[in-house]
């Protein structure tokens, strides 16, 4: 909007330095050519910056409104979250546990004995059976 009334033939003369205003490095003289490349966009920001100061009145209340708005409900959002707490369950009024499932599928290990299902007739393992046992598990490899 700020160039938008402005001929564009108007704009480019205005945008390029008179010659002799800026020190061109690496170039001994001014030439024509070079002051063709330098930009000069000082009054197109000036106008840009009007604008904004110019039309910050009405715009800047309704974005406070709506501002104020969203703060307004994100305060309501956050009061419906809240847990309900029993506030007066402290002091030792009430007991706070957690109940803890059963077991299920459990069975009680069995002694080690023979090979028979029955729980009576298990016995344990011999002593013998046991120092044999022990003498394979730890006993020095065999060559």
């Amino acid at each position: 909007q700020a160039v938008a009334e402005t001929e564009p033939e108007k704009l480019r003369k205005r945008c390029t330095p008179p010659v002799g205003k800026h020190n061109i490095f690496g170039v001994g003289e001014a030439n024509e050519e070079a002051v063709q490349d330098i930009f000069d966009d000082r009054d197109f920001y000036v106008q840009l910056l009007k604008e904004v100061l110019s039309g910050t009145g009405i715009s800047q209340k309704d974005e406070e409104k709506q501002l104020l708005a969203e703060i307004a409900g994100r305060r309501s959002q956050k009061r419906k979250a809240q847990k309900e707490v029993e506030r007066r369950a402290s002091k030792g009024r009430k007991i706070r546990y957690r109940p803890i499932e059963k077991l299920q599928n459990f069975m009680s290990g069995r002694p080690r004995g023979s090979l028979s299902t029955d729980m009576d007739e298990s016995e344990p393992l011999s002593e013998s059976a046991c120092q044999a046992l022990l003498s394979s598990l730890f006993a020095p490899p065999r060559a």
